[in-house]
Order: structure tokens, then sequence, then C-alpha cells
């Protein structure tokens, strides 16, 4: 918890004036606790501070905001030492409402620097998206500032692609723009307002060996990626930092060593929580079914005591030594 002042006195200290706030809150959330603590002063000083940093315009009838905004185009502004949105605070100063995370204070003109409390209301982020796509502010396309390529480009590239069968190789040599933006385009992840293109959803299987069928890839796999040392099976693919092997299965990631004991006793993922695949010998990377067995949390932690792999603190002498 952080104690947060109210008040603008730097020396005050009465109990009304400061309020507890829960550290790490999102900046709604620290909006709508610090809403709660507005008195009339509060309220008249930020009245002030929202008309000395923004600007009538005659025509428009809006209160543009001068101060600082973010990247959205929003206004933004610091009050006893919380940021908020200029015109959430400015329709809270005005309305005496409290608003919860989920309201959306909406733009009726359209103008996200307008601070103008009678050009804003309530309304749900469906509301919000919907008066983005009437007023045009919404940052797609070709309107967006990261965007290298136009309307006109993205669906000449999905015409090359679908209609003219173009593959991705020729339409990059043509267009002369980047692979993830080609592919971005004909799959649907982007630009699909224009394109009218639907993303197509992939569900990856996920599952644990099972089946015989299974079984036998898993041993074809193990049998793949080792090297014979003596009776080691030595795991010669990744190696994780803490010597262990892993690989990657059905979509699943395994230890190398529990995957080749599941693989050649044919039995499935042993429950973490109770029991856990031991190396009868020294080697970590070793994947030999017959140097593996099913053991206990307590036994390997001796097994680790054994082979003087258990982890120690360092002494202080080490640390000076550092």
């Amino acid at each position: 918890m952080s104690l947060i002042k109210t008040c603008d006195h730097p020396r005050c200290i009465a109990s009304e004036h400061h309020l507890l706030r829960k550290i790490g809150t999102t900046i709604d959330k620290v909006e709508n606790r610090f809403q709660l603590a507005l008195n009339e002063s509060d309220v008249k000083i930020i009245k002030n501070r929202l008309k000395k940093h923004s600007i009538k315009n005659e025509d428009s009838g809006c209160q543009i905001w001068t101060g600082c905004k973010i990247i959205q185009g929003y206004g933004r502004i610091k009050y006893q030492r919380k940021t908020c949105l200029a015109h959430r605070l400015s329709y809270r100063v005005h309305t005496n409402v409290n608003l919860s995370d989920e309201v959306q204070i909406r733009h009726l003109c359209g103008n996200p620097l307008c601070i103008n409390p009678i050009h804003l209301c309530e309304g749900s982020q469906v509301d919000n998206e919907r008066d983005k796509l009437v007023h045009g502010t919404d940052k797609r396309g070709a309107k967006n500032p990261n965007s290298i390529i136009d309307e006109k480009l993205a669906m000449i590239i999905f015409i090359q692609f679908h209609t003219e069968k173009k593959t991705i190789r020729q339409i990059i040599e043509s267009t002369k723009v980047t692979d993830g933006i080609v592919r971005g385009i004909v799959t649907g992840t982007s630009w699909s307002h224009i394109t009218g293109a639907k993303k197509k959803s992939r569900k990856r299987k996920k599952r644990d060996l099972s089946s015989e069928n299974d079984y036998s890839l898993a041993q074809k796999k193990v049998k793949k990626h080792v090297k014979k040392v003596d009776d080691h099976w030595m795991w010669n693919l990744y190696i994780r930092d803490n010597g262990y092997g892993q690989i990657y299965f059905w979509n699943q990631s395994y230890s190398a060593h529990l995957f080749s004991w599941m693989a050649y006793n044919k039995k499935l993922r042993p429950d973490p929580k109770h029991f856990i695949v031991r190396h009868k010998c020294r080697e970590k990377s070793c994947v030999n079914p017959d140097h593996l067995e099913l053991g206990t949390h307590k036994q390997n932690a001796l097994d680790r005591k054994r082979d003087g792999t258990q982890w120690v603190p360092p002494t202080s002498n080490k640390i000076l030594a550092m």
C-alpha cells in the first residue's frame, strides 16, 4: 500500500487529506480511486487546469486539449501524482459521476482531444469502436502511423495471390514488400477490413503419448537424436541450462529422459506432484531407458546429494572471492 496526498499544501498532515492505494493498480483503477478522493477545491483546481491547457474552437465548439497526449491521440493529464485521460477527468469533474473500469467516454464530436463535457457521453467499448468508424478516427490501414503500404497495394497483393494464383515469392519480387506483410494480407491477419478475408483459426493438437503408434514414433525419435557412449544414450539435440535434454512431440515439451522413459515403458506421464523419473547413472543428458526409473522427489533429492549436484548456497568467503 502507498499513501497518497489529495491536497496541494506540502506540509499538510490532515488524515482526511490522505488516501491509501494498493501498489500495482492499473491507470483506470488509480483514476477511480483518485476520483473518490476529490473535494470541492480539487474540482476547482482541475477545472482551472483544463481551461488553462485548452483552446476553444468557435466553429465546432470543441475545447481542444493542448497539453500532453498519448499515442492514440487522447489528451493526458497528471494530478496528485496520478495520470489519467483528460477527457475522462473533464467528464468526471463536470458531471460529478464516478466512472467504472468498463465505462468508456465517447466523443460525440469525433475529436479525441476535445474535453468539452457537452461533447462527451458514457458508452461501452462497442459504442466507442463504432464512433471511430463513423468519425473516421480509426487507426486502421494507411491511417496507422506504422503502415508502409496503402489500401490499393494491399488489395493488389490479395488479388495476385487468390485470383491470379501467384506465389508469395513472386508477389514479394513484384511489389517490393516484406514477407510478413504479404503473408498477413493473404491469410487475413492484417488488412482484412479491406480484403474481406477471414483469418483461419489454427487449433493445434496437443496430447500425450497414449497409443501404440505414438510409442513407436517416440522410440524412433529418441533413437534418431542420441549418441551412444558406452552404456549411455547421450542426448544430442537441445540441452537445457540445467543439463537435461528437451524435445517437442505433438506440440508438447518434454524432458528428454522423461520422454524416453514413457516411450520405452509405454506408460503415461507420471503425476509430477508425487513422482519423477530418476537417473540411475550420473549423466543428466542420458536417455537410456535402462538407466531410468520412476521414483519420488525425496529419492531424487538423495540422488543429487549422492552425485554432488545438489545446490548449496554460497558462503561468505565464496561471495567475497567473486
